[in-house]
């Protein structure tokens, strides 16, 4: 392949067997690239000749480009638009606020109800400049980022968590068999009233004394929700991406050592 050339020319670069081949092992579409080329001038197709050196490929199921034309899809987005604000409204939620962006354009904005409602202090209703908590959104964002530090740096996700904990940690034999895979489908074993109440598990200090305690053989593996399990991966990609030293000690309020 022939590097640094025209979006224009490279549209038929892109259907030859080479590309058609890589295209398909990585479940991608031709339509996929052109709306990737359309955003540049030039490209270079050395990048994606191949998967990137060390990484590991996933071996979580990886839905396929649907190649049968017709039942290929494209999205209208006025129906979309029209289509999200009637789910949206039927809801009976307080209120919402979304939008949706392509190319870093706005493509729609919804907004409808009370952000605020009239008990609090500061009643308003929602737009898209009003800050809220996100909550277990963050899951899913750390979700994502786990995955794609995983892959980068090739790191199994069947590895047990002490791997990429801070050595500090007095990590109890029940403990050890605890992977990221455990922590992302939440069956680790941690159970929400272990210590504390329903709300433990949100903080360092807090995960620290789950994986100090172990957690009972008979749950290790059965799902149950718990906080504690991402702010284990938090703390573990803060170690493994080389954010913080393992050796390093952390004084947090909440340790008793720490007063």
């Amino acid at each position: 392949m022939i590097e640094n050339r025209k979006s224009s020319e490279l549209r038929k670069t892109f259907r030859s067997a080479q590309a058609s081949k890589f295209l398909s092992k990585h479940h991608l579409t031709p339509e996929g690239i052109d709306r990737y080329l359309d955003a540049r001038d030039t490209f270079d197709t050395a990048t994606i000749v191949s998967t990137p050196p060390n990484v590991k490929e996933p071996d979580f199921p990886i839905v396929g480009a649907n190649t049968d034309p017709k039942t290929r899809r494209t999205v209208n987005d006025s129906n979309f638009e029209a289509d999200m604000s009637a789910a949206l409204s039927g809801l009976g939620v307080a209120g919402y606020s979304m939008r949706v962006r392509r190319r870093g354009q706005t493509v729609f904005t919804l907004n409808g109800g009370s952000a605020r409602i009239s008990p609090d202090s500061d009643a308003k209703n929602w737009d898209t400049t009003i800050k809220m908590h996100v909550a277990s959104v963050s899951k899913l964002v750390t979700s994502m980022a786990v995955t794609k530090l995983l892959l980068d740096k090739g790191i199994d996700v069947d590895t047990s968590i002490t791997n990429f904990l801070p050595r500090h940690f007095r990590v109890a034999p029940t403990s050890r068999q605890i992977t990221l895979r455990h922590l992302l489908t939440m069956t680790s074993g941690f159970r929400q009233i272990q210590y504390g109440g329903l709300n433990d598990g949100y903080t360092y200090y807090d995960f620290k004394q789950y994986v100090e305690r172990g957690v009972d053989p008979a749950n290790f593996g059965q799902w149950s929700y718990h906080n504690g399990n991402f702010i284990g991966l938090r703390i573990a990609m803060a170690v493994m991406s080389g954010m913080i030293d393992p050796n390093a000690e952390f004084g947090v309020p909440e340790d008793p050592a720490c007063t």
